[in-house]
């Protein structure tokens, strides 16, 4: 039985930090006074689960093994974020969100800003990281004995945190 039974794992908003725990067990039956360690009768076995993204995950995200398995940390540079500026020299700089950045704004070179060219909003806000959860037998690391499905579900609908960096930057430009 997987604990918890619900496949959502839960929903955050990006840079909000958060930790879930993952376990599989099954019911005792007769027991095993042989198995190591020795199973009571009607005692749950508990097994060792991984946790293994189904897609790229910003390296704010952390996962470990063991009983509990355990996915950890916060999203950052999860939505498709834009913003060009351009130097005094008269050159452009894109940066794009997506990926290692923890946002447009983290990553401008503010020394390096002339012009607040443009910045546009990955419009979704909103994305579901996949997770596949295996519990496998701890003597025999890679005997899968069950398998799971998890999602957690980042999200960011507060545009008030951009929309005031944003604002900050063009600021910042003009006063130069």
């Amino acid at each position: 039985m997987w604990v918890p039974t619900e496949t959502l794992l839960g929903t955050h908003a990006e840079l909000a930090s958060f930790s879930h725990t993952v376990q599989y067990y099954v019911e005792g039956a007769a027991g095993d006074p042989l198995a190591i360690p020795p199973v009571e009768a009607g005692a749950p076995t508990y097994y060792n689960v991984r946790i293994i993204p189904q897609e790229t995950n910003p390296n704010s995200i952390t996962f470990a093994a063991g009983n509990p398995g355990t996915v950890s940390g916060y999203y950052k540079g999860i939505f498709n974020d834009s913003l060009t500026t351009r130097a005094e020299d008269g050159s452009f700089t894109t940066i794009t969100t997506l990926g290692e950045n923890a946002g447009v704004f983290d990553a401008v070179s503010r020394s390096n800003v002339y012009q607040v060219i443009s910045f546009k909003a990955d419009t979704t806000r909103s994305r579901t990281f996949t997770y596949l959860a295996e519990a496998y037998d701890p003597l025999v690391p890679n005997t899968v004995v069950a398998s799971q499905t998890y999602t957690i579900l980042a999200q960011d609908l507060n545009w008030t945190p951009g929309m005031l960096n944003l604002k900050e930057l063009v600021s910042y430009a003009s006063s130069k």
